[in-house]
């Protein structure tokens, strides 16, 4: 955290997030500088940030525009990790018997998404892809009417990515709606 006297680093971290949020979830929104100078130009791209998100337009970063903005850099972020996972675009596999942090991942997303679809098998966070794997992507399989296989292709896990990334802007959006009537 930041001390008071730290302004300039505080106002180049708020940028960063502005900079990575324009390029990587509103590309209408206008880009900033990352700098540690708060002018008028950095107000207006936090004007036109607020009015995307439904925020109260005042051109600073207040309390609730703040904390919107972390959870889309937050998001950025795990975007790009996920995206990082998918190899230049090469076709891949994997299936049963696969190990490392590519497995990992899918255990992962795979995790997030049973919170939502309730009958997928549990199939922990670990490396491993088990048996538990291979049933929750058959499932997955069939709620996005996919060929029934336990293998995850390149195809479906972009279908899990972006169901996942649906769920969380779902979630945000009741976050956000909640603290609105609180």
């Amino acid at each position: 955290m930041y001390n008071i006297q730290d302004k300039t680093a505080v106002i180049r971290e708020i940028k960063r997030y502005l900079y990575d949020v324009a390029h990587n979830m509103y590309p209408q929104m206008k880009s900033t500088t990352v700098d540690g100078i708060f002018d008028a130009e950095s107000a207006e791209v936090v004007r036109e940030y607020q009015k995307i998100r439904g925020l109260p337009i005042n051109g600073s970063v207040d309390y609730i525009t703040f904390l919107a903005l972390a959870k889309d850099y937050e998001n950025v972020l795990r975007k790009k990790e996920q995206r990082d996972f998918i190899l230049s675009g090469t076709p891949f596999s994997y299936s049963r018997g696969d190990y490392g942090d590519d497995v990992r991942v899918i255990n992962l997303i795979l995790s997030e998404l049973s919170d939502v679809y309730r009958s997928l098998p549990h199939v922990g966070k670990g490396s491993y892809y088990s048996a538990y794997t291979c049933a929750a992507v058959r499932e997955m399989r069939k709620v996005f009417m996919m060929e029934d296989s336990d293998e995850v292709d390149a195809a479906l896990y972009e279908r899990m990515l972006t169901e996942l990334d649906a769920i969380q802007r779902n979630k945000r959006h009741n976050d956000l709606k909640n603290k609105e009537w609180a």
